[in-house]
């Protein structure tokens, strides 16, 4: 009924919107195999790079297309939440204490919760922004300080307190989350795979891994920025 074909052509539409919680259960189930293997090379870069997949499932606007306010005239904001904030107040007030580690029975669903929690709170993240960058004089919201050598732009720390307090202990909620997220992610995994005993074996470097390593490394000579970037004021 369609005509004689010679070819199909598939257009993707469904990554640029996001592929976390599909990549997180896909990595999940390789670091189980990598500790079946007992591959600590292989374990360590999996777990490292799930570590950090799961830190960006519990920040906000790592769920929503307006990731940067780009969409709501809030351009600045991901760097405002997500690195300004911990750096201001992580130190003196983020309590460290999280807790014990703890099994994962639905690994798929877990990851799923972390990413809906955050999509739930995009929208006090923008509005309480919105509102309070209405409230702040402009000259008191963006001050310039020093970063690794070089003066930046970014939210005055009067502002950035404002903020963290109208949230209501948000930022710090995530943070912990996050811990937790990584801690059990590790922790469920080597259950998983039957606990092996790692202390004994030797440090080994698969073919497979070794490649990789020479693949990242030529990335990161190449001096070439990766991702997208959320510093733009």
């Amino acid at each position: 009924p369609y005509g004689e074909l010679d070819h199909l052509i598939f257009v993707d539409d469904f990554s640029k919107y996001g592929i976390l919680p599909y990549h997180l259960e896909a990595y999940y189930y390789q670091l189980v195999a990598a500790f079946q293997r007992k591959d600590r090379n292989r374990i360590l870069r999996l777990s490292t790079e799930m570590g950090h997949y799961l830190g960006d499932a519990c920040v906000p606007l790592h769920a929503t297309e307006n990731y940067n306010g780009q969409l709501t005239d809030q351009i600045g904001i991901h760097a405002f939440w997500e690195s300004r904030i911990p750096e201001l107040f992580a130190e003196q007030s983020f309590d460290p204490i999280i807790g014990k580690a703890r099994y994962l029975v639905d690994p798929r669903k877990f990851f799923w919760d972390l990413v809906l929690e955050s999509n739930r709170l995009v929208e006090d993240v923008l509005r309480i922004e919105k509102e309070l960058s209405l409230q702040f004089p402009r000259d008191q919201q963006y001050c310039y300080t020093e970063r690794l050598g070089r003066t930046i732009r970014t939210q005055c720390a009067a502002y950035a307190r404002a903020y963290k307090e109208q949230m209501n202990g948000m930022v710090e909620d995530r943070w912990k989350r996050s811990v937790m997220a990584i801690g059990s992610v590790w922790y469920s995994a080597w259950l998983d795979a039957g606990s092996p005993d790692l202390r004994s074996e030797e440090w080994t470097v698969s073919e497979e891994e070794a490649k990789l390593r020479e693949e990242l490394k030529n990335v990161f000579k190449s001096g070439a920025p990766k991702g997208r970037r959320h510093d733009n004021f």
